[in-house]
């Protein structure tokens, strides 16, 4: 599935991200065609909307549930002075 920006917010904190979401789907095309390292946190935030939440220098944004059912997923986005330095999925 291709990257869609305004599904992506639209999923901001709703409840759909208790359930399968359409970011799990999504976040392989993103990080492959938008989330390079050395992007600017600013262009990021612009893209994906505000995080779910943040821990230190990390962005967290919720996938929702896996296709699995048993964990939920997240993509973290890891900054140093404010550039990307990598992006990756982590299970709950």
């Amino acid at each position: 599935m291709s990257f869609d920006a305004d599904v992506w917010k639209a999923q901001h904190d709703s409840d759909a991200l208790e359930q399968e979401n359409p970011r799990g789907d999504m976040v392989t095309a993103l990080k492959r065609d938008h989330l390079e390292p050395g992007a600017e946190r600013a262009e990021i935030l612009e893209l994906l909307g505000p995080p779910e939440f943040q821990d230190g220098d990390t962005d967290y944004y919720e996938l929702g549930r896996t296709p699995w059912g048993v964990s939920y997923e997240r993509l973290a986005i890891e900054y140093s002075d404010d550039e990307l330095v990598q992006a990756y999925v982590t299970r709950t």
